[in-house]
Parts: C-alpha cells; sequence; structure tokens
C-alpha cells in the first residue's frame, strides 16, 4: 500500500514528475559524458602504446637492422622484421636500399603492404665502419595502423555505455527518492496547510511536520518555523492596520474639523494638463461658502476664474509660471460672490501631486481691514515726507560737524595702523604672536608673528583651530586638549608649554598665556592670548640640566677619589707587610737551603697579587680626576688597558668572552689619559650589563661576547674606539634619548642614567663625538671618534 500511495504522488505531483525528468535527462548526459571521457582515455592509451611501439624500434631495433642490411643477412634481417611486426599496431616494414638514379629499391619486407596506413616512420640506416665514418646506406620503413584501436573502442563503446548508464540511473532514483522522503512530502504538508490557513481566524493549528524528532531540525524546519512566525505576524499586522484606519478615520475627522472651522477661505482645484489653466474645484471650506454665497455642489461645478473680479487684472502667465517652477506662490485678488459683493484677499497657493494630478490648494485671507489701513498709512507717508523735509535743513548743518568729526577718527586709525606696526615689529623680535577667537561667531585673528613661528607667511593659511590642531606634535594633542577642556570650564585664565611641528617639520616648543571673556550669565565670548617660542630657551635649559649632571658627577667622582684615597692609605701598610714577609720568608728559605720551587712559585705569585693590587688601589685614586690639566698626545690604546684591568677578572667571573683589536702604528690624539679612562669604563660597564641580562632571558646556548676595538679613519682622520656587545640592545627611541642625563634603560637601583651623558660631554670636551648602532635583541656598538 505505501508503494502504491507513493507511485500515486508521483503521478499527481508535479514536482515529481518533474524531477523525475530531470534526474532522466541528468542521467543520459552524465552516461553519455562518463562514457566518452572513458573512451577517449582509452583511445589515448592505445595511441600511447603505438608511439611506444615506434620509440621501441628506434631505440632496440635500429641497429642490428642495420648490421644485418650492411652484411646483406637476409633471414636475420628477415627474423628482425618479423619481430617489428609484433609489436602492438605495427602493419608493414621493410627495408629500401639508398636512391641509386631517382628511384628506391625494396631489399627486403614483412607484412602487408596494402593494408591501410595511419602511421608511417622512415629510420635511416647507418653503419659505422672502421675509419670513424658514418655512411647512410638505406632505410627502415615501418606503417602503423589504428584499425585495431577502433576495432577495440567498438567493442568497449557498449560495455561502457550501458554499465555508466546503470550506475547514474540508479543513483539517480535513489537521489529522487530521498528528495521524495525529506522534501517533496513535506513541501505538500506546507502547501496543505497554507491553503487551509484563515488570518483571521486566532485559534490556526501551528504548523508542524511530520519528521522523527530525534533528527535534528534543518532548513524544513526553519521554512515551518518561518511560516508560522509569518502567520503570527500577518496577524499582528492586520490588527495593526485595523487599528491604524481606526486612527486614520479619527485623524480625518479632526482635520475635517479644522478645514471648516478655519476663519480664511481655503479652495482645492484641478489644474489643467494640457493647458496649465485652473480646473474645477474639488473642494471648499464652510468659510469660503459663507464668503461666495454658494452652496458646496454649486461651488464644484465653478473654477477658479468664475469667482475672479472682471475689474482686477492680473499676470496669469507669470502666475503660471510661478505654479510650475516654484510650486507655491502668493498674491492678491479680488474675490466675487453670489450676489456681486467684491471682497480683496491675499491668497497662498500650493501645488501638489495627489495620485497622478497637479492639485492647488489655496488659503485666502479677507485683507480689507489691511487696505483701509494702507490707505492711512500713504496719507501719513505724506505727512511724514513734509517732516522730513524740514529735517533736511536741520541734518545739513548737523552734516557738517560729523565731517569734522570723521576727520578726527581718520587721524585716530593713522595713528592705530602706526602702533600696530610698532607691535607687529616687537612681537617679531620677541617671537611672541598674539591671537583672539570669537566663541560666538567662531572667527579667529592671528599676528602675523603668529603665523611666522608655525613656519608661514601671513595668511597663507586660514586662522581655524583645525590648523593648530594638525600642527601639534601627537603626543601633545591630548595634553592641550585636557587643558582648552578645563580653561572652558574654568573661564580662567592660563599658561602652559607644548610642543608643535612647523611647516618644515621642526619641533619646537610654545609657551602660551591668555585669557577668556565671558558675558553676565557666563557665555564664553573671547579667547585672547599669546603664543612664544621658546625653543632656544628650552634649549639651554636642557644643556644647563646636562651642565648640572656632569657637575653632580664630578662631585661623587671627587668623593670617590677621597675614599679611594682612604682605602690606599689603610690598605697599602698591610699590603707592604704582606710583601715585606714574602720576601722575608723567601729569603729565609733560601738560607736554609728549603726553598723548593713550588714554595719560590707560591711566594712569587703572592708578590705579583700584592703588586696587581696596589697598582688597582693607585688607578682608583687617579679614577675621579675629571681637570683636563693633564691632556696630552698618547696612544689610546693605553688607558683602554688600564680600563681593562677593572674588568678582566669579572669578564672571566661573568664566562664573557673578550676580544681585542688594536691596530698596529697608530697615532696619538691629544687628550687626558684618566678621563679617557672613565670613558672606557662606561662603555664596557654597560656592554657587561647588557650581555648579563640577555644571558637571564635566553638559553644556555647563548655565548656573552664583547669586542674591544682601536683603528685609524684616513677619510675622517681620526682614531675610532668602538665597544661592540651581542646583549639586549636598544630600540630606535632609546638610541636617541639614550645620552640625554637620567635616561637609562635599566632597572630601578642599578643605573643612574648619566654613564653615557658623561661620556658624550667629556668627548664633546676634546672636540669628538659619537656614534651609536643598536638593534632590539641583537647587540649595541658604541664608537669614539677622536680627531688627529
Amino acid at each position: 500500500m505505501k508503494n502504491n500511495s507513493l507511485f500515486i504522488q508521483y503521478r499527481h505531483n508535479r514536482l515529481s514528475r518533474r524531477l523525475l525528468f530531470y534526474v532522466v535527462l541528468c542521467s543520459t548526459f552524465l552516461t553519455v559524458l562518463t562514457t566518452g571521457f572513458q573512451l577517449y582515455m582509452e583511445y589515448t592509451g592505445y595511441c600511447s602504446e603505438i608511439d611506444a611501439s615506434i620509440r621501441f624500434i628506434r631505440e632496440n631495433y635500429i641497429k642490428p637492422v642495420a648490421d644485418n642490411a650492411f652484411r646483406l643477412n637476409k633471414p636475420a634481417a628477415l627474423n628482425i622484421l618479423g619481430g617489428i611486426l609484433k609489436l602492438h599496431g605495427i602493419v608493414y616494414a621493410e627495408i629500401v636500399e639508398a636512391e641509386t638514379g631517382g628511384k628506391r629499391f625494396v631489399w627486403v619486407s614483412q607484412g602487408d603492404s596494402n593494408a591501410e596506413s595511419d602511421i608511417e616512420e622512415e629510420f635511416p640506416l647507418i653503419y659505422e665502419n672502421s675509419y670513424s665514418r658514418s655512411d647512410s646506406f638505406g632505410i627502415l620503413k615501418v606503417s602503423a595502423s589504428m584499425e585495431s584501436v577502433y576495432q577495440r573502442l567498438h567493442e568497449r563503446l557498449l560495455v561502457i555505455l550501458i554499465s555508466n548508464a546503470v550506475k547514474t540511473f540508479v543513483a539517480s532514483l535513489c537521489i529522487l527518492f530521498i528528495i521524495q522522503s525529506t522534501v517533496t512530502r513535506h513541501l505538500i504538508s506546507i502547501a496543505d496547510y497554507t491553503k487551509k490557513l484563515d488570518l483571521n481566524r486566532t485559534d490556526q493549528i501551528t504548523l508542524k511536520l511530520s519528521k522523527t524528532e530525534s533528527f535534528e531540525p534543518d532548513e524544513l524546519d526553519s521554512v515551518a518555523a518561518a511560516i508560522n512566525e509569518m502567520r503570527l505576524r500577518i496577524s499582528r499586522d492586520m490588527a495593526a492596520q485595523k487599528q491604524a484606519q481606526e486612527t486614520l478615520r479619527e485623524s480625518e475627522e479632526k482635520y475635517r474639523t479644522l478645514f471648516n472651522v478655519s476663519k480664511d477661505a481655503i479652495f482645492l482645484h484641478y489644474i489643467n494638463p494640457e493647458t496649465g489653466n485652473p480646473g474645477h474645484f474639488l473642494d471648499a471650506n464652510e468659510e469660503s461658502l459663507r464668503w461666495l454665497e454658494y452652496s458646496k455642489e454649486e461651488l464644484l461645478q465653478l473654477t477658479p476664474s468664475d469667482i475672479r473680479s472682471p475689474n482686477f487684472t492680473y499676470d496669469a502667465e507669470s502666475l503660471r509660471e510661478k505654479m510650475i517652477c516654484q510650486g507655491y506662490h502668493t498674491f492678491e485678488m479680488v474675490i466675487v460672490s453670489k450676489s456681486g459683493m467684491e471682497i480683496p484677499a491675499e491668497a497662498n497657493a500650493h501645488r501638489f501631486c495627489y495620485r497622478g494630478e497637479n492639485i492647488v490648494l489655496v488659503i485666502a485671507r479677507n485683507i480689507s481691514e489691511r487696505l483701509s489701513a494702507q490707505e492711512f498709512l500713504r496719507k501719513a507717508n505724506d505727512r511724514l515726507e513734509q517732516e522730513v523735509r524740514r529735517r533736511t535743513a536741520e541734518l545739513v548743518a548737523v552734516n557738517e560737524q560729523l565731517k569734522h568729526e570723521i576727520e578726527q577718527r581718520r587721524r585716530t586709525e593713522e595713528a592705530l595702523k602706526k602702533s600696530e606696526i610698532r607691535l607687529n615689529e616687537a612681537q617679531q623680535i620677541a617671537y611672541i604672536g598674539s591671537y583672539e577667537r570669537n566663541m560666538l561667531t567662531d572667527e579667529g585673528c592671528w599676528s602675523d608673528e603668529y603665523y611666522r613661528i608655525f613656519g608661514y607667511e601671513p595668511e597663507e593659511v586660514p586662522c581655524s583651530q583645525a590648523f593648530f590642531y594638525e600642527h601639534l606634535h601627537p603626543e601633545e594633542r591630548a595634553f592641550v586638549t585636557e587643558n582648552i577642556r578645563k580653561i572652558y570650564a574654568e573661564k580662567a585664565s592660563y599658561e602652559f608649554h607644548f610642543r608643535f611641528i612647523r611647516k618644515d617639520g621642526e619641533i619646537r616648543f610654545g609657551h602660551t598665556i591668555g585669557k577668556i571673556k565671558a558675558d553676565k550669565d557666563g557665555h564664553l565670548i573671547i579667547l585672547s592670548g599669546t603664543l612664544q617660542d621658546i625653543t632656544a630657551r628650552v634649549k639651554m635649559e636642557a644643556m644647563l640640566l646636562e651642565k648640572q649632571a656632569q657637575i653632580a658627577h664630578a662631585g661623587r667622582l671627587a668623593s670617590l677619589g677621597e675614599m679611594a684615597s682612604g682605602i690606599a692609605h689603610e690598605l697599602n701598610q698591610p699590603l707592604s707587610i704582606i710583601r715585606l714577609n714574602a720576601e722575608g720568608l723567601k729569603l729565609s728559605l733560601k738560607r736554609n737551603g728549603s726553598l723548593l720551587p713550588r714554595y719560590e712559585s707560591d711566594l712569587k705569585a703572592v708578590m705579583a697579587g700584592v703588586d696587581r693590587a696596589a697598582d688597582i688601589i693607585e688607578h682608583m685614586r687617579g679614577y675621579a680626576r675629571s681637570d683636563g690639566s693633564d691632556c696630552e698626545h698618547i696612544c689610546l690604546s693605553e688607558p683602554a688597558d688600564t680600563a681593562l684591568m677593572f674588568f678582566k677578572e669579572q669578564f672571566r667571573n661573568h664566562e664573557i668572552e673578550l676580544e681585542t683589536h688594536y691596530e698596529d702604528s697608530l697615532p696619538k690624539v691629544f687628550i687626558s689619559s684618566q678621563r679617557f679612562e672613565q670613558v672606557a669604563v662606561n662603555l664596557l660597564s654597560n656592554a657587561r650589563y647588557a650581555v648579563d641580562k640577555r644571558k637571564e632571558k635566553e638559553s644556555d646556548s647563548y655565548q656573552k661576547k664583547i669586542v674591544l676595538q682601536i683603528r685609524y679613519d684616513k677619510i675622517r682622520n681620526a682614531v675610532v674606539f668602538s665597544v661592540t656587545d651581542n646583549g639586549i640592545g636598544m630600540n630606535s627611541e632609546e638610541q636617541k634619548r639614550c645620552p640625554e642625563p637620567f635616561f637609562t634603560t635599566k632597572e630601578v637601583g642599578e643605573g643612574t642614567g648619566l654613564g653615557l651623558s658623561i661620556v658624550h660631554g667629556i668627548i664633546k670636551e676634546f672636540k669628538g663625538f659619537m656614534e651609536i648602532e643598536s638593534e632590539k635583541g641583537l647587540g649595541t656598538t658604541v664608537r669614539i671618534i677622536i680627531g688627529v
């Protein structure tokens, strides 16, 4: 029964029949397509076999055929040709002698020479003699036929076609059955539900598809849910539409009431689309019927031309053009009632489109009282003209007095201009510009020097707040915006510094002072102030801070020198005693004959250690000397070696690989040896810190390394002292700021930020300069260049 019902559905379901048609059509198409593709693949395979046979002949048969043909061994040659005929597709083979007298002679052949040949190949027969000469004496001619290929394809055609057709058709029927089971029957259910749907009923049953609940919701469930949602929305929309219609009816009653109770006459009339002239009236309010003394039915049979007074002339063409171009017009007219009474009126006409037709709404107001008032005003105007003539004579005298006052004002303005010129000159000298902005109109005014401070000529750019914000340094915009917000909020005077960018890209420092004027209600009216370029002052302050840092460092070094002197005084005595005791012990052992080589070596090591400690203490005492009185021409390798005395033991304990490269015959430079020791110590200390910090972050495979190099630069005529490390490195911002006093990348308590600042100051003192190259995470190179 189930199969019968499914068959009935197929018969009566147009979608199922259409799907069946398309399935059969697609099956046929796919069958033909796959069959053609498979036959093509087999055809190309057979052709490849023939090509392989010809390649095989070229590679394996040419030499033996040539040898036997050259020796005239006909049986062997026939045997070889017979082997060639066994190759796939080869139907005929012959050996032809070389051309003599324009003719070729077949020496030996195998196969059917009359067989249809699709492919022919000729191979020259060459015999290489003992004199290394190659002579061609004949040709091996081979013919191949595609007949066997076509025969095999014909045998495969029917088998492939039937098998592909069966497979494709069975798969298509399965797809059709699946679509019928999963889609079509549910679409039929949805169609039946929508046919029975009554949107006026609120108790409709919810659409639910007959599906197994174990499956997750699919697209058909989404369609059913959408239909249920649509039914609910349409029901709600219909209820809302009924409510809107009721509201519209009430609104229409209200507007009809307002239309009828208006004290102005209101008309609605058509416009003739062909001529553009006014047509019949569409509607009129009660006031217009009272004016015209017509009933509404009578008025609707008339046109605006019927109620105009023939005694009143107007430009109908101008009125028509204004209504077409502008859509509205105000004009005066005289209306004639049914009884012949004339009523002067001012009319406002508005054109609009309603249901594809042009309609004009005219609102007319009785201006009889206004015309009476105008007549009264005309008479009053005549009296006023007489009074004006009398007063004119009096004003002539007053005019002479005003000329005298104007001349005085002109002189005052000239003095004011001269004062403004002097003010501009004073602002230019002091690098001070002034500005003023009206907060109500947003209009501003800048002095000439204000433009010059930003690198522009006066009036070259517009005077606007946007220009000011565009030229602020990006890091200052938030600061300036917050200050301006506080100024507006507190309505007080202000003063602050900020950085700005000139037209040429130069960054400068500005100092602004100003105040805000407010009205009696507290509303901001005028913002005015001055802007001074204080770049030179800021640079001088920075230099002052650098000098103060150097002075502070000099004080600390002086204290260090005093402390070193105290330590040297305290340590030199016990060191002297240790050395004397070591020498006395050596002499005593030598007198007794007990001085073994091992003892002598140990005592020498003790005395060498004492001497090294004394040298280090002596260098510590001289390290803090910062004056340049001891300047002399020296080789930089000497203070560099002295500085290394402080670090060799540290580098060994910290497992730092140290490389030193000193160029031979280095020229001497004029510098203080002790001051340059400070430079070398600071640079080596920074390098040691950098490689130690990178070691803390990376694996054990990382090898800490510092390279100290001194070389002569012929181009610059200078000696270059460089320290290179493979430590943590610096980014571009850190490279730029590292010579600044108190700037440091070290953690709190590990550095003061004065090392490179002191180095920079010392090098500048001796007319040298410093270069820094660094990359974050890879290392740093610091070069000190001092002229010879």
